[in-house]
């Protein structure tokens, strides 16, 4: 009895020594896959959340997360804060040019491959522009984007789709107080969350 007993020890010791053998070459590969597609940025010199920043998504193989830059800066200028400026060829589905100007609430996709880069840019998702405290466009706005703003729900974001879809584009942000049920208090509570762009 006792020998049988100790066997059965002796493979649940095996068995998890081998599984913490197994951990700890993930944990160790993990870490080195990091340490070499990823480079941190060096110290940034803009970080402050503020109304007279832009809010610009960094995606890719170099750099990952949301940068709060000053207006004016164009695409090189965040290429030389990911200290990637020497870059030879850039490629680009968008005919993207890296004396482009950044907007705010884009989304820069930057993937290096020597010295070459594919770099794309589109605007945020509303969920993301949201949480980064940035309206959304009531113009291209969909049905699952309106009801994440505080006090729409989804009978007022169909309401809102079907104004702009029977009248077309919104010309100003008012004009959704046409709609039963958002009155001048209702609109002031909403005003933060949306603005009027294009399509």
């Amino acid at each position: 009895m006792k020998k049988g007993h100790k066997i059965i020890l002796t493979r649940i010791q095996l068995c998890g020594s081998v599984f913490v053998s197994f951990l700890a070459i993930i944990i160790s590969l993990s870490i080195f896959l990091y340490h070499e597609n990823f480079h941190t940025l060096p110290k940034i010199p803009y970080g402050d959340q503020s109304k007279d920043c832009m809010a610009v998504e960094i995606d890719g193989n170099v750099w990952k997360g949301v940068l709060f830059l000053p207006e004016g800066l164009r695409l090189n200028d965040l290429l030389k804060i990911m200290d990637i400026e020497n870059i030879s060829k850039i490629f680009s589905t968008r005919n993207i040019d890296a004396s482009m100007f950044l907007k705010d609430g884009s989304k820069i996709t930057v993937i290096r491959k020597c010295n070459d880069a594919f770099i794309d840019a589109e605007n945020l998702t509303a969920s993301t522009r949201l949480v980064l405290k940035r309206p959304i466009n009531i113009n291209s706005a969909s049905l699952e984007d309106f009801v994440l703003v505080p006090g729409i729900g989804e009978k007022t974001a169909q309401k809102i789709i079907g104004l702009r879809n029977k009248q077309g584009k919104l010309k100003q942000l008012e004009e959704i107080m046409n709609i039963k049920g958002i009155k001048q208090k209702k609109f002031e509570k909403l005003r933060g969350y949306l603005y009027v762009g294009e399509i």
